[in-house]
């Protein structure tokens, strides 16, 4: 799975989706757009989007999407991973991801939630107060890392272990 950043002549990769548009009307200055995609053959499948803004110290994710036939293969980890190596190259301190509340979106928001707190992100109950429509669950940029590399040191039969038991992975798979 490779991650780049998204520039304007690229927004067609996402049909219906224009993270520029978004980050206009959302007035996001500092706004930055990543994209994962999945090798195959000659062209790159797009997988992933992911919208974020620095601002004071602190990275904002606004959206993390992952199309639906390409979840669960890493897609949204890479773009994670990727939006964090820029939170601290830019001397972020913390991460937070906004959850939209939209009730359209219920189900997505709950999958959403779960998946952040297994990435390490915890509720920020100050935040979430300041802005009614959405959740705001923040972890820091070293807890992130400091994760991710306890993770990269377990054997590679644990990993797979605690994925089955968790249920995020299958015998088949």
């Amino acid at each position: 799975m490779k991650v780049f950043r998204l520039n304007y002549a690229q927004k067609e990769l996402f049909e219906g989706m224009d993270p520029f548009d978004e980050l206009k009307k959302a007035k996001l200055e500092g706004g930055f757009a990543l994209v994962a995609a999945r090798e195959a053959g000659q062209e790159d499948i797009p997988s992933g989007l992911l919208v974020a803004q620095i601002t004071q110290a602190r990275l904002f994710i606004h959206w993390l999407f992952v199309l639906p036939e390409e979840r669960r293969k890493g897609a949204g980890e890479a773009l994670l991973d990727e939006a964090v190596r820029i939170a601290q190259d830019e001397d972020c301190t913390l991460v937070t991801v906004v959850i939209n509340k939209n009730s359209d979106w219920m189900k997505v928001c709950r999958d959403a939630d779960k998946y952040m707190q297994e990435k390490g992100f915890e509720f920020d109950k100050m935040l979430s107060e300041k802005v009614n429509s959405a959740w705001m669950m923040t972890t820091s940029v070293n807890q992130y890392l400091k994760e991710k590399e306890q993770w990269n040191e377990l054997p590679y039969a644990k990993q797979i272990e605690l994925l089955t038991k968790e249920g995020l992975l299958t015998q088949e798979e």
